[in-house]
């Protein structure tokens, strides 16, 4: 039995509208609509990201939203990249980022988003 590892995949264009950046062991996603620029997380390592936006003709600053899958370092420490953007993530994930609640082991947590966040529950529709 042959097995694929697909992930992370090399940063580059997926779609027309949809990119993939690597940054180490992750991905970030950035889909374009028609006014937007969305993160689907932020990855890690701020020259990395840089070096991986350039690679691809992107600006942090045209990045207009950040939805964060969850809150652990490699998936949202670059959020602080994006100025522009509003970050989103799971209300699930503000007590971990606020250290009322460890992610594992009952010591580990995630760390600080240091700029304004919007929180996530079920249901909940955002638009642009």
């Amino acid at each position: 039995m042959h097995l694929m590892r697909i992930w992370p995949v090399k940063t580059g264009k997926i779609m027309d509208n949809l990119l993939a950046v690597k940054t180490g062991t992750v991905n970030f996603f950035i889909y374009k609509s028609d006014e937007d620029f969305i993160c689907f997380d932020s990855g890690f390592g701020k020259s990395l990201i840089i070096r991986q936006l350039n690679s691809l003709g992107m600006d942090p600053g045209k990045i207009t939203h950040v939805f964060l899958t969850h809150s652990d370092f490699d998936h949202a420490s670059g959020s602080a990249l994006f100025e522009r953007a509003r970050i989103y993530l799971s209300a699930d994930e503000e007590p971990m980022i606020t250290r009322k609640k460890a992610r594992m082991l009952g010591f580990i947590y995630n760390s600080k988003i240091k700029r304004p966040y919007h929180l996530l529950h079920d249901h909940y529709i955002v638009t642009t």
